[in-house]
């Protein structure tokens, strides 16, 4: 009923806030113009966890990640775990959108990271791993940047909530630790792949 699926699922649809994310497309564009973005992804349907999936799909790349890292998330301590299961290196932001991950923007075996950007009003605060992960408020980008890059893409996203929240990694296993540091997703760019494909297999 209408009690049990508030409670599940929340009441609150997604929102955008057109002034806020102004900013931070103004300052991706000004990112864009220098040549420090290596592939973005934006966050909407199926949330983070989709928008990351994709991009690691993109570049045949993995992944790891760390939802402590987050703007807005919860301490280890207040946090309140989602159900069991729910669920070319470079630095990954999160912000508009853009393409896949290249091999080619890093030397082999050079690292990367990760990183939650949302507009310029700071993201409610988050206390379980499933709403981090599929929470489908826009305005938001996952953005990876080398190593190289970092520094100046930073400063030009000062002043807004951004925060790096992985790795990017040569390898093909996509690991994301929850908001108490727990790991909740392990896979990889393979079975990503295959269960993106496997609805369209026959067409």
């Amino acid at each position: 009923g209408e009690a049990h699926q508030r409670e599940v699922i929340g009441s609150s649809v997604p929102r955008v806030d057109a002034v806020t994310n102004l900013s931070l497309y103004r300052a991706y564009f000004r990112c864009l113009q220098q040549g420090l973005a290596a592939s973005a992804q934006s966050v909407g349907r199926g949330g983070l966890a989709a928008a990351l999936a994709k991009t690691a799909m993109g570049g045949k790349l993995g992944m790891e990640i760390d939802l402590q890292g987050l703007p807005g998330g919860a301490s280890p301590e207040d946090v309140l775990q989602g159900p069991p299961g729910s669920a070319s290196p470079e630095d990954v932001l999160q912000g508009p959108p853009g393409a896949g991950a290249e091999r080619q923007e890093n030397a082999p075996g050079e690292n990367s990271a990760t990183a939650d950007m949302p507009g310029r009003t700071m993201p409610a605060r988050v206390s379980r791993d499933d709403f981090a992960l599929f929470s489908e408020s826009q305005g938001r980008m996952a953005v990876t940047v080398a190593p190289r890059n970092r520094a100046a893409f930073e400063k030009e996203m000062e002043g807004l909530p951004h925060a790096c929240i992985g790795t990017v990694i040569s390898g093909e296993d996509i690991t994301i630790r929850g908001l108490s540091g727990r790991t909740v997703v392990e896979t990889t760019v393979g079975a990503a792949l295959d269960a993106y494909r496997k609805p369209f297999r026959d067409f």
